[in-house]
Protein backbone atom coordinates (compact mmCIF):
# COMPACT_ATOMS: atom_id res chain seq x y z
CA UNK A 1 0.00 0.00 0.00
CA UNK A 2 2.82 2.38 1.03
CA UNK A 3 4.73 1.58 -1.95
CA UNK A 4 1.92 2.45 -4.59
CA UNK A 5 0.95 5.90 -2.85
CA UNK A 6 4.97 6.26 -3.34
CA UNK A 7 4.62 5.66 -6.86
CA UNK A 8 1.59 7.90 -7.28
CA UNK A 9 3.17 10.69 -5.76
CA UNK A 10 6.32 10.48 -7.82
CA UNK A 11 4.22 10.24 -11.01
CA UNK A 12 1.79 12.32 -10.53
CA UNK A 13 3.65 14.74 -9.19
CA UNK A 14 1.24 15.50 -5.96
CA UNK A 15 2.26 16.76 -2.46
CA UNK A 16 1.81 14.63 0.25
CA UNK A 17 -0.30 17.03 1.94
CA UNK A 18 -2.51 17.10 -0.90
CA UNK A 19 -3.00 13.30 -1.04
CA UNK A 20 -3.98 13.19 2.83
CA UNK A 21 -6.73 15.36 1.72
CA UNK A 22 -7.94 13.63 -0.96
CA UNK A 23 -10.00 10.76 -0.87
CA UNK A 24 -8.42 8.56 -3.83
CA UNK A 25 -5.20 8.97 -6.42
CA UNK A 26 -5.32 8.07 -10.04
CA UNK A 27 -3.20 5.09 -10.93
CA UNK A 28 0.65 6.52 -12.48
CA UNK A 29 2.01 5.79 -15.25
CA UNK A 30 4.64 2.87 -15.20
CA UNK A 31 7.76 2.78 -16.83
CA UNK A 32 8.57 -0.87 -16.06
CA UNK A 33 11.67 -3.02 -17.76
CA UNK A 34 11.46 -6.68 -17.40
CA UNK A 35 14.49 -8.72 -17.64
CA UNK A 36 15.58 -12.40 -18.75
CA UNK A 37 16.77 -14.57 -16.02
CA UNK A 38 20.54 -13.39 -15.08
CA UNK A 39 20.54 -10.52 -17.57
CA UNK A 40 21.52 -7.13 -17.54
CA UNK A 41 20.38 -6.09 -21.28
CA UNK A 42 17.44 -4.05 -22.54
CA UNK A 43 16.50 -7.61 -25.01
CA UNK A 44 13.38 -8.31 -23.94
CA UNK A 45 10.23 -7.01 -26.38
CA UNK A 46 9.48 -3.80 -25.59
CA UNK A 47 12.28 -3.02 -23.25
CA UNK A 48 14.14 -0.33 -25.16
CA UNK A 49 10.80 1.57 -26.13
CA UNK A 50 9.78 1.48 -22.68
CA UNK A 51 13.39 3.08 -21.85
CA UNK A 52 12.99 5.95 -24.59
CA UNK A 53 9.18 6.03 -23.68
CA UNK A 54 10.52 6.97 -20.05
CA UNK A 55 13.44 9.34 -21.20
CA UNK A 56 10.80 11.19 -23.54
CA UNK A 57 8.53 11.48 -20.37
CA UNK A 58 10.99 12.58 -18.36
CA UNK A 59 12.23 15.37 -20.94
CA UNK A 60 9.24 16.57 -21.60
CA UNK A 61 8.22 17.08 -18.31
CA UNK A 62 11.50 19.09 -17.75
CA UNK A 63 10.38 21.28 -20.43
CA UNK A 64 6.76 21.74 -19.12
CA UNK A 65 7.94 22.26 -15.16
CA UNK A 66 10.63 24.68 -16.56
CA UNK A 67 12.99 23.01 -14.14
CA UNK A 68 15.11 19.81 -13.75
CA UNK A 69 13.11 16.83 -12.52
CA UNK A 70 14.86 13.74 -11.29
CA UNK A 71 14.93 9.94 -12.33
CA UNK A 72 15.05 6.95 -9.93
CA UNK A 73 15.55 3.54 -11.51
CA UNK A 74 14.34 0.94 -9.02
CA UNK A 75 16.03 -2.44 -9.79
CA UNK A 76 15.46 -5.77 -8.51
CA UNK A 77 16.08 -9.62 -8.82
CA UNK A 78 14.03 -12.96 -8.35
CA UNK A 79 14.97 -14.61 -5.37
CA UNK A 80 16.85 -18.15 -7.35
CA UNK A 81 19.04 -14.77 -8.82
CA UNK A 82 19.56 -13.67 -5.09
CA UNK A 83 21.04 -16.95 -4.20
CA UNK A 84 22.90 -17.41 -7.51
CA UNK A 85 24.53 -14.16 -8.33
CA UNK A 86 23.99 -12.24 -4.65
CA UNK A 87 23.93 -8.71 -4.35
CA UNK A 88 25.78 -7.93 -8.15
CA UNK A 89 22.85 -8.41 -10.38
CA UNK A 90 20.25 -5.35 -9.29
CA UNK A 91 22.70 -2.79 -9.40
CA UNK A 92 24.05 -3.77 -12.78
CA UNK A 93 20.61 -3.97 -14.02
CA UNK A 94 19.68 -0.43 -12.93
CA UNK A 95 22.78 0.54 -14.49
CA UNK A 96 21.98 -0.91 -17.61
CA UNK A 97 18.79 1.43 -17.97
CA UNK A 98 21.20 4.34 -16.25
CA UNK A 99 23.17 4.18 -19.12
CA UNK A 100 20.13 3.87 -21.81
CA UNK A 101 18.68 6.78 -20.35
CA UNK A 102 21.89 8.79 -20.53
CA UNK A 103 21.95 8.08 -24.24
CA UNK A 104 18.82 9.31 -24.70
CA UNK A 105 19.76 12.66 -23.43
CA UNK A 106 18.87 12.17 -19.45
CA UNK A 107 21.27 14.10 -17.73
CA UNK A 108 23.27 11.70 -15.67
CA UNK A 109 23.37 13.64 -12.82
CA UNK A 110 19.40 13.85 -12.57
CA UNK A 111 19.42 9.45 -12.49
CA UNK A 112 19.33 7.66 -9.29
CA UNK A 113 19.62 4.36 -9.63
CA UNK A 114 18.43 1.94 -6.36
CA UNK A 115 18.92 -1.69 -6.27
CA UNK A 116 16.79 -3.88 -4.11
CA UNK A 117 17.40 -7.84 -4.87
CA UNK A 118 14.84 -9.83 -3.92
CA UNK A 119 13.20 -7.73 -1.01
CA UNK A 120 10.59 -6.15 -2.70
CA UNK A 121 8.58 -8.62 -4.58
CA UNK A 122 5.90 -7.55 -7.71
CA UNK A 123 3.34 -9.19 -5.29
CA UNK A 124 3.63 -11.68 -2.59
CA UNK A 125 0.27 -12.61 -2.68
CA UNK A 126 0.31 -13.66 -6.32
CA UNK A 127 3.67 -14.62 -7.78
CA UNK A 128 5.89 -16.77 -6.54
CA UNK A 129 8.82 -15.29 -5.33
CA UNK A 130 11.42 -17.05 -8.49
CA UNK A 131 8.54 -15.48 -10.94
CA UNK A 132 9.63 -13.22 -14.14
CA UNK A 133 8.11 -10.27 -13.01
CA UNK A 134 10.41 -9.66 -10.10
CA UNK A 135 13.18 -9.36 -12.51
CA UNK A 136 12.72 -5.66 -13.08
CA UNK A 137 13.82 -2.11 -12.97
CA UNK A 138 10.85 0.49 -12.66
CA UNK A 139 11.43 3.89 -13.44
CA UNK A 140 10.16 6.75 -11.68
CA UNK A 141 9.53 10.68 -12.26
CA UNK A 142 10.55 12.85 -9.58
CA UNK A 143 9.08 16.12 -10.31
CA UNK A 144 10.90 17.96 -7.40
CA UNK A 145 13.63 15.40 -6.68
CA UNK A 146 13.30 15.02 -3.02
CA UNK A 147 12.27 11.30 -2.95
CA UNK A 148 13.12 9.68 0.23
CA UNK A 149 14.33 6.33 -0.64
CA UNK A 150 12.96 5.03 2.72
CA UNK A 151 9.76 5.26 1.41
CA UNK A 152 9.70 2.43 -0.78
CA UNK A 153 11.06 -0.16 1.25
CA UNK A 154 8.66 -2.81 2.55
Amino acid sequence: MRLALVRSLLALSVSLADVQTSTAVSPPPTWIVFFDRGSTGLTRPYADKMVRGFASALLSAQDLWKHPVCAWVLAFTDAAEARSYGAALSPMRGESVRKRLIELGVPKDRITVLAYGDSVPWNLNQVPPDAAPNRRAEMLIDPHCNFVPSDIRP
